[in-house]
């Protein structure tokens, strides 16, 4: 094995070290306080660990790990203060049904959250998703930033709009009274259908276009890719879909047939 895939297998190792111990923390935590979502808030931070981590034993490009590390807080602070904020003093329902269903099961919800909750959560979703923080950290070639990562940079931004605005427009929707039972259909909702997943998904695009342009860069395409699997997958949209479906059913339709499902484009007539 050469050098540098010798590099990336260490690498590699050290990030899901850091998110498997992150994930296992949390897990005890949340038997203390009885409350499994608490690792829906706090899953951007253990990114923000991995990109910090890999800041300072990375021998990358000063600028690229400076450039990294700087927009995964940016993401990460976001995210963390907008779900903590949504799920603030309650268990989110969809644990508070698995706790259910595992008891009913005669299963022991400790071990079973921690085998499909924390690690599967940590090992499926975070690792495969760190890799552009430290591909685009650990090799000192290129020794400046480049087209692709400035092109990265312009998805990373264009991804933080759509979900920052998408997560403000659907709060606010929610916060009024007149619309309980009712679509969101306004904003970027009018053009998506799911315009945060598709404000995440460019988000990660970029960060991996930064990471690119850095020796074996292109193996971090994995982030990207694993979130588009995770959100247009059965457990993203299609979870989110068939809850809607089932409780505004024929409104749903109308907005489903008029509305792009993922990428944002003109509603049809």
């Amino acid at each position: 094995m050469s050098q540098a895939a010798w590099g990336v297998v260490m690498a590699a190792g050290i990030s899901l070290a850091i998110i498997s111990a992150f994930w296992i923390s949390l897990w005890v935590v949340s038997l203390i306080v009885r409350n499994s979502s608490i690792g829906d808030p706090l899953y951007p931070v253990s990114l923000a660990i991995v990109s910090g981590v890999f800041f300072g034993i990375g021998d990358g490009d000063p600028d690229r790990k400076l450039l990294i590390l700087v927009l995964t807080l940016i993401w990460a602070v976001r995210l963390m203060l907008y779900i903590g904020w949504r799920n603030w003093g309650k268990e989110d329902p969809r644990y508070a049904q698995l706790r259910r269903h595992a008891e009913s099961l005669g299963k022991n919800y400790a071990v079973y959250s921690l085998v499909h909750v924390f690690l599967l959560l940590g090992i499926t979703t975070g690792f495969p998703i760190s890799f552009p923080l430290f591909m685009g950290q650990i090799f000192p070639e290129p020794g400046a930033l480049g087209a692709l990562a400035c092109i990265g940079v312009g998805f990373f931004v264009i991804g933080l709009f759509f979900e920052s605005v998408a997560d403000i427009q659907l709060a606010r929707f929610k916060r009024d009274p007149a619309n309980d039972n009712r679509i969101m259909h306004q904003g970027l909702w009018r053009y998506s259908r799911h315009p945060n997943y598709f404000g995440e998904v460019c988000v990660w695009i970029g960060m991996f276009l930064i990471a690119s342009e850095s020796p074996w860069g292109w193996i971090a395409v994995v982030s990207p890719l694993t979130l588009l699997w995770l959100l247009l997958g059965p457990l993203g949209i299609g979870l989110v879909e068939r809850r809607m479906r089932k409780k505004r059913p024929e409104a749903f339709a109308d907005y489903e047939r008029r509305t792009s499902a993922f990428i944002p484009w003109f509603p049809k007539k």
